[in-house]
């Protein structure tokens, strides 16, 4: 697991919004969307998920946990 992706995810929990999270740690918004998806292949499920009729970011069941856990690392 890359520290800086965990970094990546705990924001966007936090923060609900790439561009902001990009622009908190001077990356590309695509950077921070790359992170997600390794960390979702690695845990092999997702983490977040779009809801476009809202235009929000939503944390799955899966990603609450990691965000959990990850808050001790």
């Amino acid at each position: 697991m890359n520290t800086r992706d965990l970094a990546f995810f705990r924001a966007i929990v936090q923060y609900k919004n790439y561009t902001y999270v990009a622009e908190r740690f001077s990356v590309s918004q695509p950077a921070v969307s790359q992170a997600i998806k390794r960390l979702e292949k690695e845990f092999d499920a997702p983490l977040v998920k779009q809801d476009r009729t809202h235009h929000q970011t939503v944390i799955t069941r899966a990603g609450m946990l990691l965000y959990q856990n990850a808050q001790s690392i």
